[in-house]
């Protein structure tokens, strides 16, 4: 009799692990906003696994979800940023104090944040489905297995952590095909703000 409760539990857990997905799905669609642009302060930590080393650095992300246009300034300790902007890639240089083109092969991280970053942003998770298989790992995370597109040329997996009040996404954590960790903090921002032109640039 034992045997065959202890068989019945195991056959209703997938049942009540999608359910519970599912649950938090539509909680945080019904509590995270609409993003049609975004500005805010982040924390990158890249930890180099050969070297068993933490690279930190701080700067600012401004997304715009209609057009795609993407700023990822970093301000310390190096100053440098990426710019997706009208359709075009260009990094600045701090040597040459310019603005540079580059190949987007060469950063597959960058078009794999224009793509998705919305997504993430917006926890997003029904449109995440598309290109991951999803598993809620806690009261607040959901991890995300790649199945297809741009994220597994770069990642095994991804985390999303979300608030305690469940308003926006506060982390995300890749873990990297190469066995290095990227774990971006993401600090309150303003939402729905006129980004003006000027604000794009270099």
């Amino acid at each position: 009799m034992k045997r065959i409760l202890a068989l019945l539990m195991l056959a209703f857990l997938p049942v009540f692990a999608d359910t519970s997905l599912e649950e938090f799905i539509q909680t945080l669609k019904e509590k995270l906003p609409a993003i049609q642009t975004y500005r805010g302060d982040f924390t990158q930590i890249r930890h180099l696994a050969m070297l068993d080393l933490d690279l930190t650095f701080q700067g600012t992300l401004l997304y715009e979800t209609a057009t795609g246009n993407l700023l990822w300034r970093v301000k310390s300790p190096l100053a440098g940023a990426f710019r997706i902007y009208q359709g075009k890639l260009a990094q600045w240089d701090a040597v040459s104090q310019k603005s540079v083109q580059i190949a987007t092969e060469k950063l597959p991280w960058l078009k794999l944040l224009q793509g998705q970053l919305g997504d993430w942003l917006a926890g997003n998770l029904e449109n995440l489905q598309k290109f991951a298989d999803l598993e809620k790992i806690g009261d607040r995370q959901v991890r995300l297995t790649p199945k297809e597109g741009i994220l597994p040329k770069v990642a095994t997996t991804m985390e999303l952590h979300f608030s305690e009040n469940l308003t926006r996404v506060e982390k995300a954590v890749l873990h990297e095909k190469n066995g290095d960790t990227l774990t971006i903090h993401f600090l309150p921002p303003a939402l729905n703000n006129t980004i003006p032109p000027g604000d794009w640039e270099f």
